[in-house]
């Protein structure tokens, strides 16, 4: 089955895989259509990630209702976001992978998939889940992973009485702005609002925290401007970076804070607390991040998307073109499981049902779900939660996303995001930066 995905490998990853025999691994296979009743007594290991305590609790019951319903026990096992990384890989190295592993497009999926470790599903997969889940559900890994929720990374949310305040008019729904209408719109946006000589609302801001959440960030930065921090090559990558677009991008967004000052410039050190006080401080008038946030600031200060906050598209630069930087939290079954059908009904068994899947779904960051008769529930409508409805169907045609490279997520972390900090602090010119960023991920690709 052809996939998006190349056959370059990281040669760490490699080693890794050849130390534990999965390289060269036949894919899965298996016959779902017979229906055969689970068997008693298996016992399936789910390792998960989510962050919202409801999901947590709502995970557990489905695995104690599946247990009571088909004599096989669900033990799950929860690791944060910031460890699910280097804690999945390990136990993939121990061969203590789980039967079922929760991933996320930007937190080691695409790395997980890649690297040969997660099982393709096609022989599993049956027609009425098929049927059921969303057309772009298996565009980004092929079927190596079933996505349950579906969220735009990148939104600008805005605050409309700030815009208002500042006679500033938002773009239509339907488009972008370019970047000089972005620019100027921040720059009216950002105010002393008491007098005292110290900004105290700024345009623009975003988080820029170490780790995949600056890489979160970062990205969008350069597709707004046609860039990217890789580039297929052949079977492999290059560095994306020694191009004109990619420097323009970089020292547009740099310019918003040193030369525009439209961005708080601590904003670097920012993690989820640190924006949240923001927001509620009245001190951004727009804020990038993920479409998760809408519950988030609804659930800490009661506000309503429509009222007290909008979202728009990411502006784009020259040559740049709209986009919705998507991910979606996927049901991997690792190869090493000797469980995969037993793994796949019991994820079968929450998402054909329309009620369990909008229920988790829900207790998610009210993130849609992925099936379309767990998207037409009562929840997921304009009455009751209308950003979804009037944003979704646009983004979902607009999706893009991350580059399907064992490698992306680390040469941002590691090794890019350290040298764009310098030069946002002032500490390495744009100019010298850009350049060492390009040469560092030229040789790390190994040109």
């Amino acid at each position: 089955m052809k996939t998006r995905f190349g056959r370059h490998r990281n040669l760490t990853v490699a080693a890794l895989l050849a130390t534990i025999g999965l390289v060269g691994i036949a894919a899965c296979s298996g016959d779902n259509s017979g229906g055969s009743e689970s068997t008693k007594d298996v016992t399936l290991t789910m390792q998960y990630s989510l962050t919202p305590e409801d999901a947590h609790k709502v995970l557990q019951d489905y695995a104690d209702q599946y247990e009571q319903e088909t004599g096989v026990t669900v033990e799950l096992s929860y690791v944060p976001w910031e460890s699910q990384r280097t804690t999945t890989l390990s136990k993939i190295a121990s061969g203590q992978a789980p039967d079922i592993l929760h991933g996320n497009s930007n937190q080691g999926s695409s790395e997980f998939v890649e690297m040969g470790a997660m099982a393709d599903l096609t022989d599993l997969i049956s027609p009425e889940l098929q049927a059921e889940l969303v057309p772009t559900a298996f565009d980004e890994f092929g079927r190596f992973g079933i996505p349950f929720v579906q969220s735009p990374e990148v939104a600008i949310f805005y605050r409309p009485a700030m815009f208002e305040e500042a006679g500033v008019t938002p773009p239509d729904p339907a488009e972008s702005w370019t970047w000089d209408e972005f620019v100027e719109a921040a720059k009216a946006l950002t105010k002393d609002t008491d007098g005292d000589g110290t900004i105290d609302q700024w345009g623009f801001a975003e988080r820029g925290l170490a780790g995949f959440i600056a890489m979160k960030s970062y990205i969008p930065h350069l597709w707004a401007f046609d860039a990217d921090l890789i580039a297929p090559d052949g079977d492999g990558w290059k560095s994306g970076l020694g191009t004109p677009q990619a420097e323009a991008a970089i020292s547009a967004q740099i310019e918003l804070v040193r030369d525009q000052k439209v961005m708080p410039p601590n904003y670097i050190t920012w993690g989820l607390a640190e924006a949240q006080r923001a927001w509620g401080d009245n001190s951004m008038a727009m804020f990038n991040v993920g479409m998760w946030w809408a519950s988030s600031v609804n659930t800490e200060f009661g506000h309503e998307y429509g009222k007290d906050f909008d979202v728009m598209a990411f502006p784009v630069g020259g040559g740049g073109s709209e986009f919705a930087f998507a991910t979606y939290d996927y049901f991997h079954i690792p190869q090493t499981s000797d469980n995969k059908e037993e793994a796949y009904k019991f994820i079968e068994w929450i998402l054909l049902d329309p009620k369990r899947t909008a229920d988790f779904a829900v207790a998610d960051f009210n993130l849609p779900p992925t099936t379309k008769s767990a998207l037409a529930d009562e929840r997921f409508s304009e009455s009751v939660y209308p950003l979804w409805s009037e944003r979704f169907a646009l983004w979902a045609d607009q999706s893009r996303f991350m580059p399907a490279s064992s490698q992306y997520a680390g040469l941002w972390t590691e090794t890019v995001i350290p040298i764009w900090e310098e030069m946002v602090t002032g500490s390495r010119s744009v100019e010298d930066g850009v350049a060492v960023m390009n040469e560092e991920v030229t040789a790390l690709l190994g040109g």
